[in-house]
């Protein structure tokens, strides 16, 4: 724990005297009780400073907690985030392969035929053209 506190009372009375002795008049023509009050105040303020720097170091220790429990879910968030893309990248690849299977299979379905297979829509459309059995079958349709 860091504080700002010297070691020893001398030093303390000394600094105290040079901290506070601005402004004030000569400590020297106090009388004793006036100094005794004088450093009990100081003390007392000492003492609240004190207990002000520990209730710092203690919220600050617990934001310092908080910090590695984030980080700690980071890594996890992290590691999770890494493991996701892998999956992504193993299925690419399997969608790949299967669409290169599907491929291959309607390849195969249509070698050995006359009819062939085109990544047309149009393929299974069929076409009456301006036929007048074709005028009569849309006209027809259209009525029903």
């Amino acid at each position: 724990m860091f504080t700002f506190f010297p070691r020893g009372r001398k030093r303390a009375s000394a600094i105290l005297v040079r901290c506070y002795s601005k402004g004030m008049n000569d400590l020297a023509t106090l009388s004793r009780e006036e100094l005794i009050d004088l450093l009990k105040k100081r003390d007392i303020e000492l003492q609240s400073f004190h207990v002000d720097l520990q209730s710092k170091d203690a919220e600050l220790q617990n934001k310092e907690n908080e910090l590695e429990t984030f980080r700690q879910q980071l890594r996890v968030q992290d590691m999770a985030l890494q493991t996701n893309a892998l999956t992504i990248e193993e299925l690419a690849q399997d969608r790949d392969v299967w669409k290169l299977a599907y491929n291959k299979l309607l390849q195969d379905r249509f070698r050995h035929r006359s009819e062939r297979y085109l990544d047309n829509p149009d393929q299974l459309r069929i076409d009456f053209g301006d036929t007048p059995a074709a005028n009569r079958e849309i006209e027809f349709d259209q009525i029903h």
